[in-house]
């Protein structure tokens, strides 16, 4: 055994580092320095950093203030480190529960909220005008029916054939086209004087939805531009694509027959 010249055994003479929070010791000053920062900040230990407590700490490891303690003292600061320790682990056991909990609140309210909220939300209004659907009679081609309730018609009697669906040069009669309109599909038309560019941009998204869409002149419009679905109508004295798109999207296949692509 080593000794000084005052006859302390300098091999046991090591002072372990106290953490002035929390009370434990540790045989490096680093561990310590952590624990009392994360004393401070969460008024809790962190179980990584006091598992670097000095469980040996009294028995080896004692300054030579604590060198003088009786064997019952060692025992007994010992034991009261030992529950510390056990409480520390005890407190964050409950904490990480209680957070596990909170967190799983949160997210069930969450996603209560949110079905609430889908389901009492009102819905986003339709584009265009709705009119009151007229029947869906099949009639033969020439023969006599009452009068549709806009212009152009969204619903009503109507020839038992269908166009195909497309872009077209001349005018088909209100009668075939209110029957793609029960098939789900949009009708666009346009007044035959309209401008030669507006005419190809309204052709060009006709190619684009080349199974739900008919675009043809009609000189009976009272607007530049009419948007048709089954049950519905929108008047454009402008183009503007946005409106046409959205009104296509949203309108489409809304239809006792809902058959468009």
């Amino acid at each position: 055994m080593n000794h000084n010249n005052s006859g302390i055994d300098t091999k046991n003479t090591q002072k372990l580092c106290r953490c002035p929070e929390c009370g434990l010791h540790y045989e490096e000053k680093k561990y310590a320095d952590q624990c009392e920062a994360w004393c401070k900040e969460h008024h809790s230990c962190n179980l990584d950093i006091i598992s670097h407590v000095a469980e040996n700490n009294m028995n080896n490891n004692q300054s030579p203030q604590q060198q003088s303690f009786t064997n019952k003292e060692r025992w007994e600061l010992r034991k009261q480190e030992k529950q510390k320790l056990k409480e520390i682990k005890q407190r964050n056991k409950w904490v990480r529960k209680v957070g596990f909990w909170g967190i799983a609140v949160f997210i069930i309210g969450s996603l209560g909220y949110s079905v609430v909220y889908l389901a009492t939300r009102p819905e986003k209004p339709m584009p265009g005008t709705t009119f009151p659907i007229l029947g869906r009679e099949h009639i033969p081609v020439g023969t006599f029916h009452p009068d549709y309730n806009s212009n152009p018609p969204t619903s009503g009697s109507h020839y038992a054939k269908e166009a195909e669906w497309g872009v077209y040069q001349n005018e088909l009669p209100d009668e075939q086209l209110i029957h793609n309109l029960e098939h789900g599909g949009i009708w666009i038309s346009y007044k035959p004087d309209i401008n030669p560019a507006i005419k190809a941009k309204l052709e060009s998204i006709g190619n684009r939805y080349k199974e739900s869409v008919i675009v043809t002149p009609r000189a009976k419009n009272d607007s530049m531009i009419a948007l048709a679905s089954w049950g519905r109508l929108e008047k454009l004295d402008t183009f503007d694509e946005a409106e046409i798109i959205n009104f296509i999207d949203a309108n489409k296949n809304k239809s006792p027959e809902p058959l468009a692509r």
